[in-house]
C-alpha cells in the first residue's frame, strides 16, 4: 500500500526527518487558513498515490491569493491518473542549494533490505545509475541486525559529502531505515532531499509503500488501503470486496474461488495465450457479489482492446444458482456498447449446474459445463477493433 505523500510526511516527522511547513487542504474554503500559516511562494501538489504528478499538471507553485484559488479550482475533485484528487499538500516553497536522494528498498532476490543513497536527486534513481553512476552508493542491510548508526555515517562518507553535510545526511539515512523497519515497508524513499542554503536537510516528498501482507499489525493503515491502490480497477475490486488483479493478456478470468481461477490461467497459458486479469469472486456468491465481478471485467474489457473474451468458472456446491444468475443477467443487460464475448463454463452438483442452464438459456453467451472446452471457446475468440 503506498501512502500519500503527507502520510509518509506525517510519518517521517514521527521519526524526527525535517519536512516543509505545509497545510492538507481538503475545501477551497481551507485556502485562508493555509495562506495565514504559510504566506508565498507556496507549492500545491495532488495528493494521489502515484509518481509523476508534476508532468501530469499535479503540481503548480503560485505566488498570490489569486493564483492559489485558481489552482484549487483546477486541481481539487479533478482525476489525475485514474484518481480523483479529494486533497491537497501545499508547502513552503523551500530555499534549495541542492538535490539528493535516499531510499531504502526490499530486495527480494536478497531477502533483505537494501540502501540506496546518491548526491543527485529529483530525478528517478534508474536514470541517476544510467547517466552518472558514480554518484550512487547502495549496501544491504541484515535484517537481523539492523542498521546501525555508524554503518550510516560510513555510506555517507563513501559518498565523498562534505564534513558540514556529513553527520546529518547519516542521520537521515539511519531515520530513513528506521521508518522501512518499523512500518514493515517495501519501499521507503526521500527524492528530492533539498539540500538549503544553510546546509539544513529537508524531505521535499516521502514515497512510503507498506506490505499489504503486514496490514494486520497496522489497523491504523488497513482501513484506508482501497484509496491508495493505484489501478483503479483494482481499486474498485478491493472496495466491491472481490480480489481483482490487472494483467496484460488477452482472456479476462473470473471464478468463485482463487484455485479455480489460477487453474483456468493455467489452461490459457499451457494454450499459448495469457490472461488479461484474475478476479476472484470471494465466497458467498450474492446477486450484487457476482453483478459487481461482472462489471469490472466488462470494464477491463472497454479499456483495453486486447481483452478477446471474459472466461467466467462458476462452481456451485452450496447455495443454488438463483442469486448468481440474477446478477450475471444484471450486468449483461447494463454493458452497453461493450461486445466482448463472454464465456461461462458451470460445474457443480448436477441439479444445480441443470437449473443454470435453464435460468441462462435466453442469455447472448456461451454456455459450457466442461472446462477445456469453455477455454477453447474463449480463446478462439476473434481479436477486436
Amino acid at each position: 500500500m503506498r501512502l500519500l505523500e503527507f502520510e509518509g510526511k506525517e510519518i517521517f516527522q514521527d521519526f524526527d526527518i525535517t519536512v516543509p511547513d505545509s497545510f492538507v487542504l481538503d475545501s477551497e474554503d481551507e485556502l485562508p487558513e493555509a495562506v495565514e500559516k504559510l504566506g508565498f511562494p507556496m507549492v500545491m501538489k495532488a495528493q494521489v498515490p502515484v509518481g509523476g504528478r508534476g508532468k501530469a499538471g499535479g503540481i503548480e507553485f503560485v505566488e498570490s491569493e489569486e493564483e492559489a484559488r485558481e489552482a484549487v479550482g483546477a486541481l481539487l475533485g479533478k482525476e489525475l491518473k485514474g484518481h480523483r484528487i479529494d486533497s491537497l499538500l501545499l508547502e513552503e516553497q523551500i530555499d534549495i542549494e541542492r538535490e539528493m536522494y535516499c531510499s531504502v528498498v526490499g530486495d527480494d532476490e536478497e531477502g533483505a533490505p537494501e540502501i540506496i543513497i546518491s548526491s543527485k536527486g529529483g530525478i528517478d534513481i534508474e536514470k541517476i545509475a544510467e547517466e552518472t553512476p558514480e554518484n550512487i552508493v547502495r549496501t544491504g542491510v541484515d535484517p537481523s541486525k539492523g542498521l546501525k548508526p555508524y554503518q550510516a555515517r560510513n555510506l555517507a562518507k563513501e559518498l565523498g559529502l562534505e564534513k558540514g553535510l556529513f553527520r546529518s545526511f547519516s542521520d537521515v539515512v539511519f531515520k530513513l531505515y528506521k521508518v522501512f523497519e518499523s512500518l514493515d515497508c517495501k519501499l521507503t524513499e526521500i527524492n528530492p532531499l533539498v539540500v538549503t542554503k544553510n546546509s539544513g536537510l529537508i524531505a521535499a516528498d516521502s514515497k512510503v509503500i507498506i506490505d499489504d501482507h503486514s496490514l494486520f499489525r497496522h489497523p491504523e493503515f488497513k482501513d484506508r488501503k482501497s484509496r491508495h491502490i493505484q489501478n483503479p480497477l483494482e481499486r474498485e475490486g478491493e472496495e466491491k470486496g472481490v480480489n481483482y488483479v490487472d494483467l496484460d493478456g488477452s482472456i479476462a478470468v473470473m471464478a468463485n474461488g482463487a484455485g479455480l481461477a489460477m487453474a483456468l490461467m493455467d489452461l490459457i497459458s499451457n494454450e499459448g495465450e495469457s490472461p488479461a486479469a484474475f478476479l476472484d469472486t470471494g465466497g458467498g456468491l450474492s446477486e450484487q457479489r457476482m453483478k459487481d465481478s461482472l462489471n469490472i471485467l466488462l470494464k477491463k474489457a472497454s479499456s483495453d482492446k486486447k481483452v478477446r473474451a471474459i472466461l467466467v468458472n462458476i462452481r456451485f456446491m452450496i447455495s443454488p444458482p438463483d442469486a448468481m444468475v440474477k446478477g450475471f443477467k444484471e450486468a449483461m443487460k447494463d454493458r452497453s456498447d461493450n461486445d466482448v464475448p463472454v464465456v461461462l463454463v458451470v460445474r457443480g452438483r448436477k441439479s444445480y449446474v441443470e437449473k443454470a442452464m435453464e435460468l441462462l438459456g435466453d442469455s447472448e453467451i456461451s454456455i459450457f459445463t466442461d472446462v477445456k472446452e469453455g477455454v477453447k471457446a474463449a480463446i478462439e475468440q476473434p481479436e477486436r477493433s
